[in-house]
């Protein structure tokens, strides 16, 4: 399950377009809740549940509001009070406010700079904590395909 999550959000960076980009992040949201859930790592599978919405009401302009963003980043908060298993949920919660951020405010480069710098190395810590294997595999490869989107599209090429 994992690795079709894992497939997935890989994919979904080499997507040009952000509408693209957010509906397989979408698609991949509903693999890692079950995959994080069948871990048992409630925390995990929790914030894929509000990514799963996230991606959703991202790809439209008129969802894409400062008020949704406050309604988003206080799921994440209130999944964190209830389902707090250590101070990896509290970086957690940091990675998906700044993946929401860069997905709400930014353009196709600050997504993969954020996803890149903050949101990928939390989410591999996590996955090295839980031990799920789709998971550590799926952000290594997920660090190396925002590169290549890099390297793809150079400077003028991501959507604004």
């Amino acid at each position: 399950i994992g690795i079709v999550g894992m497939t997935l959000n890989i994919l979904s960076f080499q997507c040009k377009k952000n509408r693209n980009l957010f509906i397989m992040m979408g698609i991949g949201g509903v693999m890692w809740v079950l995959n994080y859930f069948l871990l048992g790592a409630i925390v995990g599978a929790a914030f894929n549940a509000i990514n799963i919405a996230r991606s959703l009401l991202a790809i439209k302009d008129k969802t894409r509001t400062k008020l949704v963003f406050v309604i988003m980043v206080c799921l994440y908060i209130v999944t964190v009070i209830f389902t707090y298993e250590s101070l990896v949920s509290i970086l957690l919660l940091i990675a998906q406010i700044v993946g929401t951020y860069a997905m709400w405010f930014g353009d196709g480069k600050r997504i993969r700079t954020l996803q890149l710098c903050v949101v990928s190395p939390i989410w591999l810590l996590n996955n090295i904590l839980v031990f799920t294997i789709g998971g550590i595999i799926a952000e290594v490869f997920t660090i190396a395909s925002a590169i290549i989107s890099f390297f793809r599209y150079r400077k003028t090429g991501f959507e604004k």
